[in-house]
């Protein structure tokens, strides 16, 4: 109904809103940097398959 409150599980914590925005941030402002990096191969991989992780998971959750 209008005016309920949320329950914990429903409503994200601001620390957590907090931590998204900071890391979208992060990305944006890493971006340009690795264009022009000559970072190891191994390196870049790793972040690769981090964020596809992250992606994964995120694409789970709006399905649901």
């Amino acid at each position: 109904m209008p005016g309920e409150s949320r329950n914990s599980a429903e409503a994200p914590s601001d620390n957590l809103v907090q931590k998204v925005r900071a890391i979208k941030t992060q990305l944006e402002q890493l971006e340009p940097f690795l264009l022009v990096s000559s970072l190891p191969s191994t390196v870049l991989t790793d972040l690769k398959e981090a964020i596809d992780h992250v992606r994964s998971t995120l694409w789970a959750i709006l399905q649901a």
